[in-house]
């Protein structure tokens, strides 16, 4: 064999292990439209439990105001009258008030108090004042806001049922008519 034809025949050999590697270099390519997918759950249930009851009381209004404080954790009541006034329990208070609260797991949420005075027959003696609150199952106990701006914080361990109690103070600021009377007292619950 020739030089030549050597150097021909390596030309072709390299050209031909040249244009292999080449082809084997070639990709396919496609497209997959790959789902993304995310769920969301903000709401929380409140429940009303018991009524925030007072019992029954022998009042007698003269020149000082009674004072009747329900303790929120217990719904004692306990009750300050300056002589001549007077006041005694004759039936207990069954419980302080309370609410059921709910989340869809461990949060915060905000409360404040909406007093109504809207005493049916003794509007005129009666004032609800001073909401407290005990959450139970937690440290949290004190005075409820209500001051929308500025609310009470509570916090949830997670998505089990969590009960607020609540208690007040009611003012007899006169003589009431003997009446069995019922006001209301709006507990705003909000995400911060």
């Amino acid at each position: 064999m020739r030089r030549n034809t050597l150097k021909l025949l390596a030309f072709t050999c390299v050209a031909a292990l040249g244009a292999t590697v080449v082809s084997s270099n070639t990709f396919a390519q496609g497209t997959i439209n790959l789902p993304i997918t995310l769920g969301s759950e903000s709401t929380f249930t409140v429940t009303l439990g018991d009524t925030m009851d007072f019992g029954t009381w022998f009042l007698h209004h003269d020149t000082n105001d009674i004072t009747l404080v329900m303790a929120a954790a217990t719904g004692v009541v306990a009750e300050t009258a300056v002589a001549p006034s007077q006041a005694v329990e004759v039936t207990a208070g069954a419980t302080p008030g309370s609410i059921t609260v709910a989340t869809p797991a461990a949060a915060t949420i905000e409360v404040h108090a909406v007093i109504n005075d809207d005493w049916g027959t003794n509007a005129a003696a009666y004032e609800v004042s001073d909401p407290t609150y005990d959450w139970a199952g937690a440290t949290a106990a004190g005075a409820l806001s209500i001051v929308p701006g500025t609310p009470t914080s509570l916090s949830t361990a997670d998505s089990s049922d969590h009960v607020l109690l609540l208690g007040a103070t009611v003012t007899v600021e006169a003589q009431p008519t003997d009446a069995a009377d019922t006001a209301t007292l709006d507990v705003v619950f909000a995400y911060p």
